[in-house]
């Protein structure tokens, strides 16, 4: 439920900007308890002229599968980037239901449907995202836990993922 929650969210989003979208060169879509703590290695210019029409990161535990924290790029490819619940259910009777196979799914659905869609993915996003649990933690502690394990030291998180998986596995969930 806090996944579809979350990308309703993420659609109303793209139903108020998609009007604007032409108005734009480029348009980010950022988590809004991310915290940069460097600047952002990428030529932004490669998106303003047409080289590339997204660019997201890969997730720092498993580089195998894109991160939903981040993403620059053309407005329409961050329109469709907000648009995942438009195919949510089709995606979950193959991908495993966890945010960053999601958004996967759902970008490379798109790269391999079009030529005119482009992806790159930033070597490194120098974040960290700012948790409860961090509240008198100093900045380079803070800096230092990576952004998918610092979800799993929050009581609230981790009851709810135990939770949904228990519900649909039992106790092998």
């Amino acid at each position: 439920s806090r996944l579809v929650s979350q990308y309703m969210s993420w659609r109303k989003v793209a139903t108020i900007f998609q009007p604007y979208a032409p108005r734009y060169d480029l348009a980010v879509r950022s988590r809004s308890d991310l915290f940069f703590f460097d600047d952002i290695r990428y030529d932004l210019s490669q998106i303003v002229q047409g080289g590339t029409s997204l660019v997201t990161c890969q997730w720092p535990e498993n580089r195998q599968v894109l991160s939903d924290m981040f993403a620059v790029g053309k407005p329409r490819a961050i329109v469709y980037y907000l648009s995942l619940i438009d195919s949510l259910w089709t995606y979950l009777t193959g991908t495993p239901c966890n945010p960053e196979t999601l958004i996967t799914q759902h970008l490379l659905t798109l790269l391999q449907s079009t030529s005119q869609f482009t992806m790159a993915t930033l070597p490194d996003l120098p974040c960290f995202v700012f948790r409860p649990h961090m509240a008198d933690w100093s900045s380079e502690r803070r800096i230092a836990e990576g952004p998918g394990i610092s979800k799993w030291r929050d009581p609230e998180i981790l009851a709810a993922h135990q939770q949904y998986h228990a519900a649909r596995q039992g106790e092998t969930g």
